[in-house]
């Protein structure tokens, strides 16, 4: 089970990949970094290069963070209500393992269909979480290199 007092960022993770870097590097100076990252996407075989990308990130640059993909099996698209509370079940059950302390939630909304943002949302809210948020603005890098890679990805 993961140390409850750490850092811990969960995130959605939709065609664009690099939203997982930049949520993982919004904390400012002030703040610790994340020292787990947690990603839920779909079984969509679109998403493939996206999650080789992320892992071949961390395992490159930040070899030390806990990572791990999780994808819901046998569900590749919202196409009806019940996908929809099917997958809130998931993202309930998966919140609650990834992350059992309320206190140490930090759950990204910025990656995949606006429905699994929107779920995401009402689980922390429903669940608890130190923070919601959404990728809008330039990501805050403590190390300016770090942002240059990550522009260039």
């Amino acid at each position: 089970m993961p140390n409850a007092t750490r850092r811990v960022l969960l995130a959605s993770l939709g065609r664009s990949w690099a939203v997982v870097p930049e949520a993982f590097h919004l904390p400012t100076p002030d703040q610790a970094g994340f020292a787990e990252v947690h990603v839920l996407t779909t079984a969509s075989p679109l998403i493939d290069a996206g999650i080789e990308a992320v892992r071949g990130y961390f395992h490159d640059r930040h070899p030390r963070v806990l990572l791990s993909i999780t994808r819901v099996a046998g569900f590749t698209d919202l196409r009806d209500e019940r996908d929809h509370a099917e997958f809130e079940e998931v993202l309930h059950r998966w919140i609650l393992e990834k992350a059992p302390n309320p206190a140490s939630r930090h759950v990204c909304i910025a990656g995949g269909l606006k429905t699994i943002s929107a779920a995401m949302q009402k689980a922390a809210a429903t669940l608890g979480a130190a923070e919601v948020f959404h990728v809008l603005a330039d990501a805050i890098f403590t190390d300016r290199s770090e942002e240059r890679r990550v522009g260039k990805e």
